[in-house]
């Protein structure tokens, strides 16, 4: 399920990113060209990648956190419901 929903997801955020950098589309296929313009000082189509890059940290620093929760809380049960 997850995913499926970051496939959709990805898709609408590379849109949104190229109609941001003024990408010129296709108009037969509605794809969008490869253009040198950025958005946020990068191109468009590296914004997935820094989606996983932001993703993988993000995830990296908040396990061991996690799981010190669950090996040392009396609430285990409901941090397993939860996550």
């Amino acid at each position: 399920v997850l995913f499926i929903s970051f496939m959709f997801l990805s898709l609408a955020i590379l849109q949104l990113a190229n109609e941001q950098a003024g990408c010129p589309q296709d108009p037969e296929t509605g794809a969008y060209e490869n253009c040198g313009n950025t958005v946020y000082g990068m191109q468009p189509s590296s914004m997935l990648a820094l989606m996983a890059i932001i993703g993988g940290l993000a995830t990296s620093i908040f396990m061991p956190y996690a799981g010190a929760v669950v090996d040392y809380s009396d609430r285990r049960l409901g941090f397993g419901k939860v996550m």
